[in-house]
């Protein structure tokens, strides 16, 4: 994998900047990672750097480090790692284009301004796990933990520095937006907005209990899409997660809350339910069976938020008999303590409702190596669930508790006993969806095609633009390689052309070649000025209002020779040829002291040929001339030949007339 800059001074991949400039930038750049090394010129490795010309990296899978620690990830290029080289190329252009290395010609340095062009790779367009997004937002507002480690997850941030985001006209609704914050006016255009609770605002506006709360209980808080959209002048209590279903609408059965008696506390052993809510549209998924493994210090209360670390029991065919309940070491996650339903051990009748097939519930390790599980279990959950939730009975007659629903996110939902679960499917969503593609009783849709979400800068455009670049990030128009920077694709297409010509069918040939493409003479400056200038014309005619590929190569044509040098300046292309074009030449090679492959004199050759081939043509010509002139010389002699007898036995045939 290649990592490739280019520009119309020193080419591609600045193949054409000399060795020396390269030995000066070398010792001037900043070395950000002690733990990063490269060769360099005579085999000197160089410390806290990812490469020692920043515009051209070269990336290999590291294969030996996938399979030592089984993580086939390991190798992978990154936008992590995109970012790490576009800072240090930010370096080099520093060095070029900036005080250090750039003068006027009184000697002051001169500060030239960065403008990037990048396509719409994965790791490009990236942006941080904290950006405006949905994933990023719940309906409700508090913390949001990840499933398995029980962590805490980052608050959503804008792009400002203080995390919040400037609100335009396009992110407003149709009501009058509320005052939040004692400090501070209602939302307006050009106003910011926070996406946590801070110091000064009023209590979480869809909280239960907001009169009893104090600002310990949620300053620091995400305040969810429901808080958002309502401060922005929403109506949010006509709107769902997804949009509201057309036409009939399934309520589930209302819920009852869970009654946990709080002298009771979870212990290590404990066989425990929850049930997750459905990933994609909220829906209740199956139950799931797990057993408690750590609880930690200071839990007292089932009825609490403590943080309790569970772990998953599976179906598996165990004994060769049937399938059992067994313990899965690799699944294990963390839930609060008020988010599990406990399973009792002894049913009204005093019946078992499981029995410990093998080991024990409490045991944490095997005993013998051998053993597959910790811990075997006979049990049979859907019939235990549904008697816990009295399904089959009459409505209103069934009393058992519902233990509370858990989201993706390993929170608890906030749904009260009369609100309704209305199932909502993608393909019914898009169906709702206006002209501008936006569901509008749709709180994650509203969100999405708002502009402050849509506008939200990526970790690239953040690095550009901020102060280590002070540039500028333009992204290429997606399905267009003909448009993309200067050129680039050009350059890469003439790169793929001579690999083809001189490749070598192994893993060297590959890595030696893939590199000899990349050398100057392959591309050179005139190479890529011309490829860029190539560019330039199809972004014209696509700017003028061509549509479609064959329509723009017209214009392009057109624009060619609309304005001509040779309607314009007769006398400056019309003038005698010159020599020929002299390669531009900046100092020594830093492919050479890179010691990098060199390039194959194939053009050359190919010149030598096409001259052998018109010297053979040429000379077939002048055979095939010369075989036409003798072929017109016979018949011209055989035609005075034919006259000269003619003439002779026109004379005899008179010297006969005469004697008779």
């Amino acid at each position: 994998m290649k990592v490739v800059w280019v520009d119309e001074i020193f080419g591609l991949g600045y193949n054409h900047l000399p060795a020396d400039v390269f030995k000066e930038f070398n010792a001037w750049r900043p070395k950000r990672k002690p733990q990063r090394k490269c060769l360099g010129p005579n085999q000197i490795w160089h410390h806290g750097i990812m490469a020692y010309n920043p515009a051209f990296i070269q990336w290999e899978y590291d294969v030996k480090k996938a399979l030592a620690c089984g993580d086939l990830t390991k190798g992978y290029w990154t936008s992590d790692l995109m970012l790490e080289a576009t800072r240090e190329f930010g370096d080099l252009f520093n060095f070029l284009y900036r005080e250090e290395g750039c003068k006027n010609s009184e000697g002051v340095g001169v500060n030239h301004q960065p403008i990037i062009n990048m396509d719409w790779s994965s790791n490009h367009a990236a942006k941080a796990d904290d950006c405006l997004a949905a994933r990023n937002f719940r309906r409700s507002w508090g913390f949001r933990y990840y499933e398995a480690t029980g962590e805490l997850k980052l608050s959503p941030r804008g792009d400002e520095e203080d995390g919040s985001c400037v609100i335009c006209a396009g992110d407003l609704g149709s009501l009058e937006t509320p005052k939040t914050n004692t400090n501070e006016s209602a939302l307006a255009d050009g106003g910011r907005q926070y996406f946590v609770f801070r110091i000064g605002d009023q209590p979480p506006h869809f909280a239960k209990d907001k009169t009893s709360l104090t600002e310990d209980d949620y300053v620091g808080q995400d305040k969810g899409l429901e808080q958002i959209l309502w401060e922005r002048g929403y109506d949010v209590t006509t709107m769902t997660m997804k949009g509201k279903k057309k036409g009939t609408k399934k309520k589930k059965k209302s819920k009852t809350k869970k009654v946990v008696d709080e002298t009771k506390q979870w212990v290590v052993g404990d066989l425990v339910i929850v049930v997750i809510l459905g990933a994609v549209d909220d829906s209740v998924g199956h139950p799931e069976l797990y057993r408690v493994v750590k609880i930690p210090d200071g839990h007292k209360d089932m009825n609490s938020t403590d943080s309790i670390k569970v772990e998953r029991m599976k179906l598996n065919f165990y004994d060769g008999t049937r399938d059992y309940y067994c313990n899965d070491v690799k699944e294990k996650r963390f839930f609060g303590a008020d988010q599990l339903t406990s399973v009792e051990k002894f049913n009204d009748e005093d019946e078992l409702n499981y029995s410990v097939k093998f080991g024990a519930l409490d045991r944490l390790r095997k005993r013998n190596k051998k053993d597959p599980y910790i811990v075997v279990v006979d049990f049979n959950l859907e019939e235990y669930w549904s008697l816990k939730n009295g399904d089959g009975e009459e409505e209103g007659e069934g009393e058992g508790d519902t233990p509370p629903l858990i989201d993706d996110d390993g929170e608890e939902s906030e749904d009260d006993e009369d609100d309704e679960e209305e199932e909502v499917d993608q393909q019914e969503m898009e169906e709702q969806e206006a002209g501008d593609g936006v569901v509008h009783d749709s709180l994650l849709s509203v969100f999405n095609h708002s502009p402050s979400v849509l506008n939200s800068k990526s970790l690239m455009q953040k690095l550009v633009e901020g102060e280590h670049f002070n540039g500028m990030l333009l992204m290429s128009a997606k399905f267009h390689p003909e448009c993309a920077g200067v050129g680039v694709e050009y350059c890469f297409g003439r790169c793929k052309w001579y690999y083809k010509q001189h490749h070598i069918h192994s893993t060297k040939g590959l890595r030696e070649g893939s590199a000899r493409c990349f050398h100057k003479d392959v591309v050179t400056i005139h190479h890529v000025r011309r490829f860029a200038r190539k560019s330039r014309d199809y972004m014209r005619a696509y700017r003028a209002g061509s549509l479609g590929l064959l329509q723009t190569e017209n214009n392009v044509k057109i624009a060619r020779s609309h304005r001509s040098a040779f309607d314009t300046d007769y006398t400056f292309v019309s003038a005698p040829d010159g020599m020929k074009e002299d390669p531009v030449t900046y100092g020594v090679d830093i492919f050479v002291a890179l010691n990098l492959p060199a390039v194959v004199e194939m053009e050359e050759e190919e010149e030598g040929e096409v001259e052998e081939d018109d010297e053979e043509e040429e000379e077939e010509e002048e055979s095939d001339e010369e075989d036409d002139s003798d072929e017109e010389s016979e018949e011209e002699s055989e035609e005075e030949s034919e006259e000269e007898s003619d003439e002779s036995e026109s004379e005899e045939s008179e010297e006969e007339s005469e004697e008779d």
